[in-house]
């Protein structure tokens, strides 16, 4: 399952008797974890751009194979 950033936001944490979590802490590491995730998504959506740029750019000509008889002894 692909966890998607509208599911993070909506995550939320119940308290448990006396021992809870402090709601403030969980809310500033949740809002580390979107702005992480945003950034990755971001990063990988411009990744997959590149790629297809480079995919339909033209391929270079493979080089010509040189003649090496003489040049190791020259």
């Amino acid at each position: 399952m692909t966890l998607t950033l509208e599911q993070i936001n909506k995550t939320r944490f119940h308290l448990a008797r006396g021992n809870g979590y402090e709601p403030a802490d969980v809310d500033a590491f949740v809002d580390k974890v979107v702005t992480t995730f945003e950034a990755l998504t971001s990063e990988i959506n411009n990744l997959r751009s590149r790629v297809e740029e480079l995919e339909k750019a033209p391929k270079p000509a493979a080089p010509a194979p040189e003649d090496r008889r003489g040049s190791w002894f020259s």
